[in-house]
């Protein structure tokens, strides 16, 4: 699913003053995360130019444009808008001259303003609306956040999900999302996982209910986010099925296009599913520092038997 941003979102959520903007413009859709610096633009190199981008105009290009004969500013100002954009956008707070703003309602473009600088505003533009315009999964699990890793615990109902959430949060993690978990794919391939806003912080346990982590644990015991970086799946104990003893083979899931390792966890009276989800979240950070034991032991066991044949 990919999510919708309209220019009346992004004026609320980045408090924008607006300068000129007909109410029949504020459904207008932002496409793209990218917004350009104008000032190549302004002086007629239209080649780069691109509808879908909103146009940021800093106190560089409105010094140019007040050095220009008002014939010849409003010449530039009309190629320049009437190629076509989104928004404009003046930043710094810097004046807006009378001859943009009525060229702006010639051709139907809103103008807004901003406090910040124009760099600022644009690292900031690109975040905000890459997370807003990313793909979004819903995947039924449980996310937590353990020694820094954000683990995506799923399995079918009942076999244990938020029991093993409950005795993480308990053991000093943070829990992010019970039961459902909204994923968000960031343009650099990150997996963000967040709770749905109506269910934030809270968890079903069968057999006593609904509880608030939030409100039994404390502030310190969720979170409202984390970059997902392993799934843990966990499967009924099958006495007729073989699973993982070494660790050597990893196996992987994907989620949105993105891989993942996945690590099958058998359940059965006894183990305990939070330990062995702290294991394999240490177990992880350590193969990615250069420290994998299986292959340690397998290399062990090979030069042990060359050895032995020597």
């Amino acid at each position: 699913m990919q999510n919708v941003l309209t220019l009346k979102e992004l004026i609320d959520e980045q408090q924008l003053e607006i300068i000129h903007l007909p109410e029949k413009l504020l459904t207008t859709q932002i496409t793209s995360p990218h917004a350009n610096r104008c000032g190549m633009a302004l002086m007629g190199f239209h080649k780069l130019h691109r509808e879908d981008c909103v146009q940021i105009m800093g106190f560089r290009e409105v010094e140019y444009l007040s050095t220009l004969p008002p014939p010849e500013r409003e010449l530039h100002v009309r190629d320049f808008l009437k190629m076509g954009m989104p928004a404009l956008i003046i930043t710094r707070n810097s004046n807006c001259d009378e001859i943009i703003v009525n060229l702006a309602r010639e051709y139907n473009i809103p103008i807004l303003r901003t406090k910040i600088r124009p760099s600022t505003f644009m690292s900031d533009f690109f975040f905000y609306v890459s997370t807003k315009l990313a793909p979004v999964a819903s995947i039924y699990g449980v996310l937590a956040e353990v020694y820094g890793e954000g683990v995506l615990i799923m399995g079918e109902g009942g076999i244990g999900k938020s029991e093993t959430a409950i005795d993480l949060v308990k053991r000093g993690h943070r829990l992010v999302s019970d039961d459902s978990v909204e994923v968000i794919l960031l343009p650099d391939s990150q997996l963000i996982g967040k709770p749905p806003k109506l269910t934030q912080h809270f968890m079903e346990i069968r057999g006593i209910g609904i509880v608030n982590i939030r409100t039994l644990f404390g502030e310190s015991a969720v979170l409202n986010e984390a970059r997902i970086t392993m799934v843990i799946q966990l499967v009924p104990w099958d006495n007729e099925l073989s699973y993982e003893r070494l660790g050597i083979d990893e196996q992987y899931t994907t989620i949105l296009g993105v891989p993942l390792p996945v690590t099958v966890i058998p359940v059965r009276p006894g183990r305990n599913l939070a330990v062995i989800v702290e294991i394999e979240a240490i177990n992880k950070r350590a193969k990615l520092g250069g420290n994998n034991s299986a292959h340690s032991l397998d290399t062990a066991l090979k030069e042990h038997m060359l050895q032995k044949k020597t």
